[in-house]
């Protein structure tokens, strides 16, 4: 196309320099004709020039003509060209228009997917959080049914049960109250003012929480202003419930929340009302095994005093031994902070640590000299008599390797086994000492009660062999104290 354009752009110069040419040929001509050949003598040299000027003329014509048939046959093929380029040119804007057009369709069908995308995304991650939602819900009243059967200790349990209970509903102040005599009392609160857990009561039968005890159905009020059985208790509640405490048709306790806005379910709102219910009832349970708990170790209590006193009616040269192990015991415990379990354990290990004497002769007890070596190993037999007494009662498990251990030494030297300090159950060791101190400061049938002074030599000088060194120095600040006492009285 463009070599074309080119031969018909030098066919257009070449006919118009051709043109010129017979211009100037004729005028050349004319003045020649009438400047040289005027007379008739020239009329043969006019001839052959006229001749020349033919034949001159002919040719430029020729060229002339063959220029012209050159330019009219590129003129007629760049026409043809420019048709067929226009042509393909409306066929390529229409294959553009309708590129465009599906281009722009692909583009709507793109966008109408990337919303329905994103619908669904928005969807997902609601469901996300719903399943989120209900998973830390269960994992909440998992955690409250694990509770049943962690801990017998209320003091304990229920401000955990309070702490979840605050995850699974949020609110401002929350109570677990328990039945006695006609009134709710509360035994565990969050959010409430100290003097007035002291002091609040309720009447069961008045006010939400006492209707609700009364009736033993679950009540929910989201405007209490507005509710006749409101007795205001606190400044700006909205919103209450209060959850009785139900277990085999025994109400245990209310538990009760109140807060200042109306409660945010959130999104299970519908099955707000049994999820409570299910919660209440771990509660239940918890507050069942904690009471049948109380009245089996009042039971083992009363089991563990009565062995004691037949320990000591046994041997009326110790009369009263367990019982004041079992004080100096708790003192050195307190002392050391122990934890109420392990006071607890203590207590009981020591009204029990002689317990195994019970199966001893007499006549080795009741002996007023010395004992033989083979009467003394009758002697060393009894924490494993005492252990073995008490060794298929699950509740004294801990109990009976106190008092299998109790005539261990720090130094291995002790028995019935002969291990060391750090095999030791540490409670052991505080009755070990304990033992000691009071079967020195107390008469036995072989020797006199001894002073406060020798007793506390005992201990420094056994302190570390015999006796745990932390254990010495709390007692050795307790005997001080008893000493002073005397001193002063």
């Amino acid at each position: 196309m463009e070599e074309r354009n080119q031969q018909s752009k030098k066919a257009k110069i070449h006919f118009t320099r051709l043109i010129i040419a017979m211009v100037l040929l004729t005028i050349a001509f004319v003045v020649i004709n009438l400047i040289l050949f005027k007379s008739s003598d020239f009329i043969y040299h006019q001839l052959i020039f006229l001749l020349f000027y033919l034949g001159v003329s002919l040719y430029l014509f020729l060229r002339l003509f063959m220029t012209f048939q050159i330019f009219i046959r590129n003129e007629a093929l760049l026409e043809e060209n420019t048709k067929q380029h226009m042509q393909e040119l409306k066929l390529f804007t229409n294959n553009l228009i309708k590129q465009r057009k599906e281009i722009q369709k692909m583009l709507k069908e793109t966008t109408e997917l990337s919303n329905k995308l994103l619908e669904q995304n928005l969807k997902l991650q609601n469901a996300q959080e719903k399943v989120s939602q209900e998973r830390e819900k269960f994992a909440i009243l998992f955690e409250a049914s694990q509770l049943i059967a962690s801990s017998w200790d209320l003091e304990q349990v229920l401000p955990r049960i309070m702490e979840l209970a605050n995850k699974l509903v949020d609110f401002k102040t929350g109570r677990i109250l328990l039945p006695e005599n006609g009134y709710l009392t509360i035994k565990c609160c969050y959010g409430y003012d100290k003097n007035m857990t002291e002091v609040s009561k309720v009447k069961i039968g008045e006010g939400i929480t006492g209707i609700a005890a009364l009736n033993q159905e679950i009540i929910i009020v989201e405007d209490v202003l507005n509710d006749p059985r409101y007795i205001k208790e606190i400044d700006d509640t909205q919103a209450e419930v209060a959850l009785p405490l139900i277990y085999q048709g025994e109400l245990l306790g209310i538990f009760d929340i109140q807060d200042t806005k109306p409660f945010a379910w959130s999104d299970y709102h519908e099955n707000i009302s049994d999820i409570l219910v299910l919660f209440g009832n771990f509660t239940a349970m918890v507050l069942h095994n904690s009471s049948t708990y109380t009245e089996l170790k009042n039971s083992y209590v009363s089991i563990i005093k009565a062995l004691a006193k037949a320990i000591d009616a046994k041997d009326p040269y110790t009369h009263g031994h367990c019982e004041r192990v079992k004080d100096i015991s708790l003192q050195i415990g307190r002392k050391l902070s122990l934890d109420p379990r392990d006071l607890e354990e203590l207590e009981f290990a020591a009204l029990l640590h002689d317990i195994g004497k019970i199966g001893l002769p007499e006549a080795i007890l009741y002996k007023p000299g010395l004992l033989t070596p083979l009467e003394f190993e009758v002697i060393k037999s009894h924490p494993t008599i005492g252990a073995n007494m008490i060794g298929d009662i699950p509740f004294l498990e801990r109990i009976k390797r106190i008092i299998e251990e109790h005539h261990e030494r720090i130094d291995g030297t002790g028995y019935p086994q002969g291990i060391k300090g750090r095999q030791m159950d540490f409670l052991a060791k505080i009755i070990g000492v304990a033992d000691a101190i009071d079967a020195m400061m107390t008469k036995r049938p072989y020797r006199s009660a001894q002073n406060a002074l020798f007793v506390i030599n005992e201990l420094e000088r056994c302190n570390g062999s015999q006796f745990d060194p932390l254990v010495t120095e709390i007692a050795k600040t307790i005997v001080i104290d008893e000493l002073e006492k005397m001193n002063l009285a």
